[in-house]
């Protein structure tokens, strides 16, 4: 079985767990029926970090854990599949044995073409609270009638096998690699893939490339490339793999393309994955043409000030990262929310504050941390952290305000906040920003109005804040009346 995204883990006794640690991954196959549209399914596969859970010994004095599994599958056309089980290890009456086993589980659901939303909800029976949650949307296509690829699915293995389990297909046992990520101790790629109706193809040579390259469909690295020359069928299931010893650290697409005998392509698909290799098997990189990809620095995150923080903790800092991260820096952050990958979460934090300070990126983060601490303290309120809300991610994106005015008791207006800023380095002049708190909860203060461009201004603010539609005497008036 694979290993914890390929990394070796240190078992620890199994009620210190807090959260169940898993990774969650997705692909979109297609059944072929013979005289019937071919129909998408979701072939969704949960790895689970053995040391994030808790085994207990069953009447047999066997080790074994157990973790609730909710899958629900919510379609744009109003359709909802909900799967509820209950995923087991394999019992042992050796402790270490069970606990240190990968805990990998895959199902497969039909689903309709259009929008869709995943959710999966982990959870331990005997420990309220030990729990885990991925959301994600994405778009399945409906089956063309020309050659099309199903998803790219990397494998962790796979072995010829008639044997019946969820990881039998094709007459093998393929055991998909859950998390996008191959490091150090991965000296091979595989990866499967689904080729439809050739058989619909107007052209009787059809040839298959399939190649690593640094952005999608761009020249091959380090010629790692297969082409191969097809038959017409409605399905092609296709297995192979790469030697990727040699290919150095840094970020790649796996890709997939049908040409015709003019090279005309007629259909390809490409997935993106990132390599760690601090020695690799050839010098290669200097061969390796320059194309602006971002290289990613792989060393042991364990010696640096990333490497303290739990699997939760690192999900936190994400979200206390958004106020100042750039517009790519949050498109990273927000797949990241959705998509956790916890080793590949750990670089990117790591990168993001040395791309601040190169020869010392802990001291930033530090600098960082007391001001969420000062966020956290004045705004944050019951079980929300006040660098979630309004009030504390303005505060951490521009700092400190000039001048801050609490207005909790005026006749006729709710409870707001007026903050003003007398410089910004963002606008090149100053900004004022206006709160308010809507359902007059304690701290629940949400952003109103804004004369700052990036945050955007509200021409109907005042009809909100006055509980009787205007009040010419409020102190906002001061701060907007000409606004």
């Amino acid at each position: 079985m694979t290993r914890w995204l390929g990394l070796c883990i240190a078992l620890f006794l199994s009620f210190s767990a807090s959260a169940i640690e898993a990774v969650v991954n997705h692909t979109i196959f297609y059944v072929y029926e013979p005289g019937k549209k071919m129909t998408p399914y979701l072939e969704l596969s949960i790895q689970i970090n053995p040391a994030s859970v808790h085994f207990i010994q069953t009447k047999d004095s066997f080790w074994q854990s157990r973790i609730k599994t909710e899958v629900v599958l919510s379609g744009s056309d109003g359709t909802s599949k909900v799967d509820n089980f209950l995923l087991q290890t394999v019992p042992d009456d050796n402790f270490e044995a069970a606990s240190s086993r990968s805990i990998i589980d895959v199902r497969r659901y039909k689903i309709p073409a259009g929008m869709i939303v995943l959710d999966v909800h982990l959870s331990e029976p005997i420990i309220a609270g030990n729990t885990f949650a991925f959301t994600d949307s994405f778009s399945v296509e409906a089956a063309p009638e020309t050659p099309f690829y199903s998803g790219l699915q990397l494998l962790d293995t796979a072995y010829a096998s008639s044997s019946e389990s969820a990881f039998q297909k094709n007459g093998r046992q393929q055991i998909p690699l859950s998390s996008n990520f191959l490091n150090d101790d991965r000296r091979l790629l595989h990866f499967y893939t689904e080729l439809y109706h050739t058989n619909k193809a107007t052209d009787s040579l059809l040839i298959q490339k399939a190649f690593i390259s640094r952005r999608a469909g761009d020249a091959p690295v380090l010629k790692l490339q297969h082409i191969d020359t097809l038959h017409a069928s409605p399905v092609l299931p296709f297995i192979g793999q790469f030697n990727i010893s040699s290919l150095p650290s840094g970020n790649y697409y796996l890709n997939t393309v049908l040409e015709n005998s003019t090279g005309h392509v007629l259909t390809s698909r490409s997935l993106f994955f990132q390599r760690s290799n601090k020695a690799p098997a050839v010098a290669a990189a200097d061969t390796l043409p320059d194309t602006g990809m971002q290289r990613v620095n792989i060393l042991d995150l364990s010696t640096t000030f990333i490497g303290k923080y739990s699997f939760a903790q690192v999900k936190a800092i994400l979200k206390m990262m958004l106020p100042i991260a750039s517009p790519t820096e949050i498109r990273t952050i927000n797949n990241f929310l959705n998509k956790p990958e916890d080793t590949y979460m750990r670089y990117f934090i790591y990168n993001f504050w040395k791309a601040r300070n190169e020869k010392d990126p802990k001291k930033p983060w530090e600098e960082y941390t007391k001001l969420v601490k000062e966020v956290n303290k004045l705004f944050g309120f019951g079980s929300r952290p006040g660098y979630e809300t309004d009030r504390g991610i303005l505060y951490l994106k521009y700092g400190r305000p000039t001048e801050r005015e609490i207005v909790a008791n005026e006749n006729g207006s709710l409870p707001y906040e007026i903050w003003q800023y007398n410089s910004l380095a963002r606008q090149g002049s100053g900004g004022v920003l206006l709160f308010y708190n809507p359902q007059n909860m304690i701290n629940d203060f949400r952003l109103l109005h804004s004369t700052i461009n990036q945050e955007g201004s509200n021409p109907g603010w005042r009809s909100q804040l006055y509980e009787r539609g205007s009040n010419p005497n409020a102190r906002a008036e001061l701060y907007f009346r000409n606004r």
